[in-house]
């Protein structure tokens, strides 16, 4: 997927040549997230709703992984915040 040996690869199913790990927990950056957790602080709550309209209305700061704002994995940005307030 990468060029890099599955058995060394720290995210296996998605692109991540450079293996970056900030957290040193062996997952690799890019598959080391929770589902719409936009604000990255840890959980899916009411505050990542806020972060995702600012975000898509406000022109607000990007989430710190850009898939950690897809709270339903459709790719779809403006359905997340009906789902993340419900």
């Amino acid at each position: 997927n990468d060029d890099v040996a599955n058995i060394f690869d720290n995210c296996k199913n998605t692109y991540n040549p450079d293996q970056s790990d900030v957290d040193g927990d062996s997952i690799g950056d890019v598959c080391d997230y929770v589902c719409g957790d936009a604000n990255n602080d840890g959980e899916a709550n009411i505050g990542d709703i806020v972060f995702i309209i600012d975000y898509i209305f406000k022109a607000g700061a990007y989430p710190v992984w850009l898939g950690s704002a897809d709270a339903n994995g459709d790719v779809n940005k403006y359905n997340d915040r009906t789902i993340l307030s419900n």
